[in-house]
């Protein structure tokens, strides 16, 4: 199983750790395009979380 920890304890059991700072604006930008995209095949769709979502392509508005 997958354990979340804080970054300061993730640096202290991996100190070569090197660390990138997000780009959550970009990140947000084309998170919405995918949205768009998947759209743009069924209307079944339904946001999860900012990076996850559920789509129902079991008839495609067309193709």
């Amino acid at each position: 199983m997958l354990k979340h920890l804080p970054l300061w304890q993730s640096l202290q059991k991996c100190p070569e750790l090197i660390i990138v700072k997000p780009h959550m604006q970009e990140f947000i930008e084309i998170s919405t395009q995918i949205m768009s995209i998947i759209e743009e095949f069924t209307d079944l769709v339904e946001p999860h979380s900012i990076d996850e979502l559920f789509a129902d392509f079991t008839e495609p508005m067309h193709l």
